[in-house]
């Protein structure tokens, strides 16, 4: 089966990614927004689904700071890995961005934040490719 760039695919998420654009799938049954992208709707099982983009403002839901990461982000540590709810509904974890995190305790549960794209070099190659993360707004 040829793969069409529409397919709601986690392989097509992270190219819409590439490009800067934060989507969701959307089931066309129930009208659900899954993210990440899945084969079936969790909610009402259906296999078709549809791209829709999201704003990328939400609210911070939760949050860690990593202190001690693998190979890939060694370099990165510390740094703030957060859950993020969507205006639209879905939540999502990614980085965050533009706040010290050795001061955890000036990151607030609830503040708003927005999404943002950043251009970093891909962990099993030397191309470079952007990843979804987020900053306060």
């Amino acid at each position: 089966m040829k793969v069409m760039e529409d397919e709601t695919t986690i392989k097509n998420y992270f190219k819409l990614i590439n490009d800067e654009k934060l989507c969701a799938a959307q089931c066309t049954s129930c009208n659900e927004l899954i993210l990440p992208p899945r084969l079936f709707c969790p909610n009402c099982n259906s296999k078709t689904t549809s791209w829709k983009n999201l704003s990328g403002k939400g609210t911070l839901r939760s949050f860690t700071v990593i202190h001690i990461a693998g190979t890939s982000y060694a370099d990165d540590v510390p740094y703030i890995v957060a859950i993020v709810k969507l205006d639209e509904g879905p939540s999502i974890c990614a980085r965050l961005l533009d706040i010290d995190p050795l001061k955890p305790e000036e990151i607030h549960v609830g503040a708003a934040v927005t999404a943002d794209f950043e251009e970093i070099r891909s962990p099993t190659s030397d191309e470079t490719m952007k990843r979804l993360i987020f900053r306060p707004a």
